[in-house]
């Protein structure tokens, strides 16, 4: 033999030794456990216990668990007499998230944050493979990228819920289309102005709002707490909100128990503002009532009983 033919040779010999084993298909197992259903291919004969019993927990997603043929006879089976000796390769049944259902989810957590915008799309989804589970989309996973006239690009962390109380993270990216919202003086305004509708002007333009600035109500009914001048913006904080209902006026108040509600008129102790709390007197016996202003001239009572 030539010394070039020896050398080849052992080259061979090396590659041959040093080539990574092929990875064995594994069994994808659906569900946080493994039972002796899901084993039935891998031993001798059907078992006489029932084919529900739980025998071991599938591992993480992404990780591999490798059942041995001891294992198998521990739990009262009969492995194949051509297992391998590694035993079996089981992994967490893994699978896509339909992106139809991950796009109307987007674009319902997007309206609830920004309000009126379009989603334009989905460019990713990583891990593209999860196991089957509900999507989470926090308000705290949310990130602007970046923002091109109108057209957004973002990033939003999220999990998929699984099992009992395990999640996995996911991070999904897509671009959306939006607007910014102003609302603008229509006249020279002074300090305690009560604003009308024919007092502001809507005004949109194309943008990527950072925070709520999609979502602002219409400032009609709300008081100004400086002057402004026609054609500026007008910003929250220069509003102060008119009080639902005034001192000494009459309003309804809604009492709800077991699914039914009764309702009765009352007189307000003192003016207040949406989500306060105050007290009322019963227009018919006088009895003094602590209710939640929920809107203009309505409260829901809170507190049982009354006191005189």
């Amino acid at each position: 033999m030539t010394m070039k033919a020896s050398v080849m040779g052992v080259c061979v010999l090396v590659s041959l030794l040093t080539a990574p084993a092929v990875a064995a298909e594994c069994l994808a197992v659906e569900g946080p456990v493994i039972s002796v259903s899901a084993l039935l291919p891998f031993v001798e004969q059907t078992p006489a216990r029932s084919m529900d019993r739980i025998l071991a927990s599938t591992p993480d997603p992404g990780t591999r668990r490798w059942i041995t043929a001891a294992d198998l006879r521990q739990w009262g089976l009969a492995p194949q007499a051509n297992l391998d000796p590694p035993g079996i390769c089981v992994e967490r049944q893994l699978k896509p998230l339909p992106s139809e259902d991950v796009k109307r989810q987007i674009q319902e957590a997007l309206h609830l944050r920004h309000g009126d915008v379009q989603l334009l799309g989905i460019s990713s989804i990583q891990p593209s493979l999860v196991p089957a589970g509900h999507l989470s989309l926090p308000p705290t996973g949310f990130q602007l990228l970046s923002a091109d006239e109108g057209v957004c690009s973002f990033l939003w962390r999220g999990s998929i819920e699984f099992d009992t109380n395990r999640r996995a993270a996911i991070k999904v990216l897509g671009r959306y289309q939006a607007e910014i919202v102003h609302f603008v003086a229509k006249r020279d305004l002074l300090a305690g102005d009560v604003l009308g509708p024919d007092d502001y002007a809507r005004v949109a333009k194309p943008g990527c709002p950072h925070g709520t600035e999609a979502s602002l109500t219409p400032p009609e009914g709300s008081i100004m707490r400086r002057a402004l001048i026609r054609g500026d913006v007008i910003e929250t904080a220069m509003l102060k909100v008119s009080p639902v209902v005034d001192e000494g006026a009459v309003i309804r108040v809604i009492a709800s128990a077991g699914g039914a509600s009764v309702s009765v008129e009352a007189i307000a102790e003192r003016s207040g503002r949406r989500g306060e709390n105050i007290f009322v007197r019963n227009k018919d016996n006088g009895k003094r009532i602590r209710v939640r202003l929920i809107g203009k001239g309505v409260a829901s009572a809170i507190v049982a009983g009354a006191e005189r």
